[in-house]
């Protein structure tokens, strides 16, 4: 009996036992499920672009962005996010004006003088959107490069060279978010076939606003305008820019120096300069002492005239062009006509000599030298004042041999002629 009771209370025990084991194994298993359906922690969040970059891109447009680390990747707005470094969005192909907006902003940076050098409206603005998330105070900084190439090329007289400047400035975007010093600068390359000399050619923008970065254009031979190209990191083959050249007068002659109180005329050539257009501007002339003929004409920007400078008295003299838009000016030095004084006396001497050896008589000082004056005088009259006194057609050149055989010509003719009224 005692032993039936005693299988009998470890049976109930066993029993008993068992759903506390199931129990406990049954609580494994929910606390290894639980366990392994437990969300994860949540990561840092990537900050999304800023409401001024928003502004500039449609929701579904695609764009592409260069990334920090030089990689392009095509993106939709809400796919763009900030990470540390420069990040740049191509807005399109072509180079636009500033709006009103950013006209007003970089106006109010200017001061007088400057205002009164870069018309502001005509400023141009690349087709890329820069940002970036400030390294020291992670301020957020949006901004685009501007130019000014409206104000032409003109020509340098003294270094005889066309030259001007292209000035850039980047323009902030970010409504007044106080950062003026980039942590990188932008980098930008200036390029040209056209034009030669470009100082510097590599430049780096560091700042937004002013003072601008100046870059200046030098080139000998230029027309109408000069192509150059602006290469950036995103676009390496360059925005084209045409520079536009300003036509310059410039007036040559052959001569450094002419034979003066009003004995020589020699050819002075006006030319525009820098451009090879057919339009004309009435351009007038001037001289300090002597006359040029004609005194005005329309000239052609493409084709050179000739106006003809008659001296006056002796000395280093001006004489200029000038149209409405600008004047050139150089001097001349009228020189004592020495050498016309000795060709005509010579010249007449000679015609006299040719006079008496005709009439086979004596040698007379007084006839001799009543002859070379009438050479003399002849010669004057048609080289000053155009009076043909021997009705004998010559050419109208100026020089020594033309001078002396006029003059011999006046000599020995006019002395026949006096021969021929006495008989």
């Amino acid at each position: 009996m005692k032993k039936l009771t005693f299988v009998y209370l470890s049976l109930v025990w066993l029993i008993g036992a068992l759903p506390v084991a199931g129990q406990r194994s049954t609580g494994s298993l929910h606390n290894t499920s639980v366990s392994a359906q437990a969300p994860r922690q949540p990561g840092p969040q990537l900050q999304r672009v800023s409401p001024t970059v928003r502004a500039y891109l449609k929701p579904t447009q695609k764009l592409e962005v260069l990334q920090p680390d030089g990689s392009k990747e095509l993106l939709r707005r809400d796919e763009i996010k900030v990470i540390d470094g420069r990040q740049t969005i191509r807005l399109g192909d072509a180079i636009g004006k500033l709006d009103e907006r950013q006209v007003q902003r970089v106006a109010g940076k200017m001061d007088d003088s400057l205002a009164a050098t870069i018309d502001v409206t005509q400023l141009k603005i690349l087709p890329e959107l820069h940002f970036e998330k400030s390294m020291h105070d992670g301020a957020s900084t949006t901004y685009r490069i501007a130019f000014a190439s409206n104000v032409p090329l003109e020509f340098d007289a003294k270094k005889e060279l066309f030259t001007g400047a292209i000035s850039f400035l980047l323009v902030d975007e970010s409504e007044g978010a106080g950062v003026t010093t980039l942590d990188k600068p932008v980098p930008l390359q200036i390029t040209s076939n056209t034009i030669r000399t470009i100082t510097p050619k590599n430049i780096e923008l560091s700042h937004l606003f002013l003072p601008l970065s100046d870059v200046v254009l030098m080139e000998r031979d230029v027309q109408d305008s000069a192509l150059v190209k602006l290469v950036t990191n995103f676009n390496p083959n360059g925005y084209d820019v045409f520079v536009p050249v300003k036509p310059a007068l410039q007036l040559s002659i052959d001569r450094k120096s002419i034979q003066g109180l009003g004995i020589q005329e020699v050819p002075v050539t006006i030319r525009y300069i820098g451009s090879a257009s057919d339009k004309s501007r009435k351009v007038s002339f001037q001289a300090e002492r002597g006359t040029i003929t004609p005194s005005t004409l329309d000239l052609k920007f493409n084709e050179p005239a000739t106006v003809m400078l008659r001296s006056e008295g002796i000395g280093t003299v001006s004489i200029s062009a000038e149209d409405y838009t600008q004047r050139y000016e150089m001097t001349v030095a009228y020189t004592f006509p020495w050498m016309f004084l000795v060709a005509a006396l010579g010249g007449g001497l000679f015609g006299a000599l040719l006079t008496f050896l005709k009439g086979g008589k004596k040698f007379s000082v007084k006839p001799f030298a009543y002859a070379a004056l009438i050479g003399l005088l002849c010669a004057a009259a048609y080289y000053v004042l155009g009076l043909n006194l021997l009705d004998l057609k010559v050419s109208e050149a100026f020089n020594e041999v033309a001078v002396g055989t006029f003059s011999a010509l006046g000599a020995f003719f006019g002395v026949n002629r006096k021969k021929e009224e006495a008989a």
